[in-house]
Parts: C-alpha cells; sequence; structure tokens
C-alpha cells in the first residue's frame, strides 16, 4: 500500500465540496448508502467503509479513485476550475 496515495485520497475527501461527490465515490466502491432498515446511515459509518474499500481496492482501482476525486473537486472549485481553464487556454471566467 503507498501511504502517499493513501494521505492524498484523505486530502482530497477532506477538500469535497459537494456531497455528491463524497457520495458517487462511496457508489463506486459499493458502499450501500442505506442500512437494512432503509434508513440513511450515517456518514462517520459511511466514511469507515469508503477508507475500508479504498484500502481493499486493487492498485490501479485506488489510482483512479484518486483521479476521479481530484477532477471533480477541480471542477467544484470555481477557482480552481478557470485556473485549468486558463492553462488550457480556455479563459472562463469563475462565478
Amino acid at each position: 500500500m503507498n501511504k502517499n496515495r493513501d494521505a492524498a485520497f484523505l486530502k482530497e475527501v477532506g477538500q469535497i465540496r459537494a456531497p455528491e461527490i463524497f457520495l458517487g465515490v462511496a457508489r463506486i466502491l459499493k458502499v450501500p448508502l442505506l442500512s437494512e432498515d432503509k434508513e440513511a446511515r450515517d456518514f462517520i459509518d459511511l466514511f469507515a467503509d469508503v477508507m475500508e474499500k479504498y484500502h481493499a481496492a486493487p492498485r490501479k482501482r485506488r489510482k483512479e479513485l484518486l483521479q476521479i476525486l481530484r477532477d471533480a473537486n477541480r471542477a467544484a472549485d470555481p477557482i480552481k476550475s478557470a485556473e485549468v481553464d486558463a492553462a488550457d487556454g480556455n479563459r472562463t471566467e469563475a462565478t
């Protein structure tokens, strides 16, 4: 296991601005979002399961998830999104 990649994953999870991004990661890792009685699970339980499944995932899958998180966080942050567009030569105004 790569400790740097694990630290990067935790950092990206900590920077999530939109809950949909975390829920998407949970869905990719096939973490159940509802309890057995069809109630929404606590965030702490979801987070623990996400981390457990992340650590159990193959190296390639962990790398893909980290890139998905980075891209999603960049897209959700108007300032970073504008910087990326500017680097690509497609300057857009951040709203």
